[in-house]
């Protein structure tokens, strides 16, 4: 077969959806040696076949997708979103790195299904989403402020991933945020905490003085632990 032949792409993709994990690893296998990439053959094809497929083979047209699919394909990227609202948590979660991988701006129309995702319903989907929409968050604003909510999010998981994001993209000037994240030295929850101490160095270090208010405040914390952990970040600061 000759790299790029729309008919053995075509026949190969319909083996993403096979049962057996063995064979769909084949089948990716030898799409990445025949198929021209980012054909738009090749999408059209994974398209297609999605809705028949299992969850297994859901996920397995994802990976190909991202795969096979240069940065900024929109037709690639809008078969992602529409998996955003899979009925599988573990389809749902691939999707979003499909999506977080190749979208080179916030594709518009995706508002809702990003906010859903963001607060979706199983933890594990929202830790998902906030590490997969980072980079898109970075150059949205109305993305960011929606990804920065989960730094109050009930799962640990979700947080701690919040609370990493939060000191690579917040504005350096987002009191608000930076507070939140000095109060999460405080955490009862020990991988918050040692985020936060992560957080809040990135931050200072990328020139930000919205912290230091909060800091000087925990520096009387009446917890040892706080003052410690509030001492350890102020370290952090670069010199003037």
């Amino acid at each position: 077969a000759e790299r790029g032949d729309p008919l053995w792409t075509a026949l190969i993709v319909d083996y993403l959806g096979h049962q057996s994990l063995d064979v769909r690893e084949a089948a990716l296998i030898a799409l990445h040696r025949l198929a021209a990439p980012g054909c738009a053959d090749i999408v059209a094809s994974i398209s297609l076949r999605m809705e028949d497929a299992d969850i297994g083979g859901r996920k397995a047209l994802l990976m190909a997708l991202q795969q096979l699919s240069p940065p900024g394909n929109q037709p690639a990227i809008l078969e992602a979103a529409r998996r955003l609202t899979d009925s599988s948590i573990e389809v749902r979660k691939m999707a979003l790195r499909v999506l977080g991988a190749l979208a080179e701006d916030l594709p518009p129309n995706l508002e809702r299904v990003l906010e859903s995702s963001l607060q979706d319903s199983h933890a594990s989907v929202r830790k998902t989403a906030v590490s997969a929409l980072e980079k898109l968050a970075a150059k949205n604003p109305w993305l960011r402020s929606l990804l920065l909510s989960r730094l109050e999010d009930p799962a640990p998981c979700v947080q701690c991933a919040a609370i990493l994001a939060a000191g690579r993209i917040c504005d350096l000037d987002d009191e608000a945020s930076a507070n939140t994240l000095a109060a999460c030295l405080d955490s009862n929850e020990k991988m918050c905490e040692a985020a936060a101490q992560q957080s809040l160095g990135w931050l200072l270090q990328r020139g930000s003085r919205a912290p230091l208010p909060a800091l000087a405040r925990l520096l009387w914390h009446g917890n040892e632990k706080v003052r410690e952990s509030a001492n350890l970040v102020l370290s952090r600061l670069p010199p003037r």
